[in-house]
């Protein structure tokens, strides 16, 4: 930081000081100048004083300067996530005052584990502010995919039929759907949503039907 002091006196033989409260840490380039740098090691508010002695009086004055470290911190990690209701943010501020600046279905923007509700399906971006006195306001993203949950169901759930081969029909909204057996048998097409099973005997057998998205 470059500090200057200008002199209402014409008499540069005129003796200056700077010195400072608090004085801890602080560091000029020349107290003795006028025009001078000044270096701190902690953040925080600082008066600093220049005495002017000349043949005839002392002048002093003071100028305050408050330090400021840059704003940081964290939106989070990119996720994804079933279902479109019930999913929190989970922000992280290290420094400074942070809120969720942009972003759909935030319900509270100054809570970094706000709840989202965005109403759809799809990938959605979250921007973290950071804020700290004059410094530039710092910014994170996170991007949060929601996935539709599957509805699975089996039509019908339990039936008999003549033979060793059974239709098997499922029933599902979205995802990637499989067909296994709890006793051998031969499923046709075990990702198809309707197939066909041959059993490996007669009896009670049982198929379950499985949508991941």
């Amino acid at each position: 930081m470059w500090i200057e002091y200008k002199s209402y006196y014409n008499d540069y033989s005129n003796i200056v000081n700077w010195r400072s409260i608090p004085s801890a840490g602080v560091t000029f380039g020349n107290s003795g100048s006028a025009n001078t740098s000044v270096n701190v090691t902690l953040y925080g508010t600082y008066d600093f004083i220049i005495s002017e002695s000349g043949a005839c009086t002392t002048t002093n004055d003071t100028v305050t300067l408050t330090f400021f470290e840059s704003p940081s911190g964290f939106a989070g990690n990119d996720t994804s996530v079933c279902d479109i209701i019930g999913h929190k943010l989970n922000g992280e501020v290290y420094v400074g005052t942070g809120f969720w600046s942009t972003g759909v279905g935030i319900n509270d923007p100054s809570s970094l584990t706000s709840n989202i509700n965005p109403g759809s399906v799809g990938t959605f971006t979250y921007t973290l502010s950071v804020s700290n006195g004059v410094c530039p306001v710092f910014t994170d993203n996170v991007n949060v995919t929601i996935d539709e949950k599957p509805i699975v169901n089996f039509n019908p759930d339990e039936f008999e039929v003549c033979g060793l081969d059974a239709p098997l029909n499922g029933i599902s909204t979205v995802g990637t759907s499989t067909w296994s057996s709890e006793l051998p048998a031969t499923i046709d097409d075990p990702s198809a949503v309707n197939t066909n099973a041959t059993n490996d005997a007669y009896g009670l057998n049982k198929f379950y039907f499985s949508v991941v998205n």
